[in-house]
């Protein structure tokens, strides 16, 4: 039988803290928004959601215009990913009788700068029939207050796992009323949004949520809490087990993993096995996370 073993926190880890610094120096002005050919937050109201378009479906889109009807001259920001898309985008924004202006399609900025450009937003609307993933986390390192709603299953509640470990709740709603509401709050009382993206801004160096380190240090008691219970139960490795097996490394980043050996101790850090096949990739990203969530 199955068990479950939980993180204390969030399950996905993140290396922002590491790789993604120098995209938030400084602030990102008009001007720098003009160079880029996007739209700022301090000109309009700037909704946004960077997922690849597959994860958008129709609850999530007519909740959008619902909020864009009454957040006048409100912008909508997306990403052509698939460009394909286009189209049918504008057709759905001229059904409902918003202007094509209303709409922004941009394509994928380079990974070197989608970060620093995003900040341009004035927050990000999260799909709800499957969450945004590593753009979520993305817009959270940009600052972006980050509007969700906790679904029904694991990918419908992402975006509330990254707000509860990075202690704002108040943007979690419960309901599809409560996430319109939210939303267009944020867009019409100036100084609730502003006070809401500084905290988002601040939880980036002092929350958990961009914090590798105490992430590989519960994920470490976890995989000792897993070795635990199976040993209790006479069902582990080790002493006791038919030839006394030897298990492979189990490798984090940064670490050359564990070994695991006959002597029924449980895993210890390895030593001279040589570099994990994830070592060899720390602190890179590929800048896929701008466009797949």
């Amino acid at each position: 039988m199955e068990s479950a073993a939980w993180m204390p926190n969030m399950y996905m880890v993140t290396d922002h803290r590491q790789s993604q610094l120098a995209q938030i120096q400084g602030n990102f002005t008009r001007e720098n928004a003009t160079n880029y050919s996007v739209p700022h937050r301090d000109t309009n109201v700037v909704f946004a959601n960077f997922n690849h378009l597959q994860k958008l479906g129709p609850v999530t889109f007519d909740l959008w215009v619902q909020i864009m009807l009454q957040v006048p001259g409100s912008m909508l920001w997306l990403l052509k990913f698939p460009k394909e898309a286009e189209p049918h985008l504008h057709r759905e924004f001229r059904e409902r009788r918003l202007g094509p202006e209303r709409l922004f399609l941009s394509e994928k900025f380079a990974s070197d700068v989608h970060l620093n450009v995003k900040r341009a937003a004035t927050m990000l609307l999260d799909t709800l029939e499957y969450n945004a993933h590593v753009s979520g986390l993305d817009a959270l390192w940009a600052g972006l207050p980050l509007v969700t709603y906790a679904g029904s299953n694991m990918a419908r509640r992402c975006g509330a796992s990254f707000l509860r470990t990075s202690r704002v709740p108040q943007l979690l709603v419960r309901t599809q009323a409560e996430y319109v509401k939210l939303a267009v709050k944020l867009a019409t009382k100036t100084r609730v949004c502003d006070m809401l993206r500084q905290r988002v801004e601040e939880e980036r160096m002092t929350g958990r949520l961009f914090d590798t380190e105490q992430w590989v240090r519960e994920f470490e008691v976890m995989l000792q809490a897993m070795w635990e219970v199976a040993a209790a139960r006479g069902g582990g490795w080790g002493a006791g087990s038919e030839g006394g097996r030897r298990l492979p490394n189990i490798v984090l980043s940064g670490y050359t993993g564990w070994e695991i050996g006959t002597g029924g101790g449980g895993p210890g850090r390895g030593v001279g096995r040589g570099q994990g096949a994830g070592d060899e990739k720390r602190g890179k990203r590929s800048g896929a996370g701008q466009g797949k969530g």
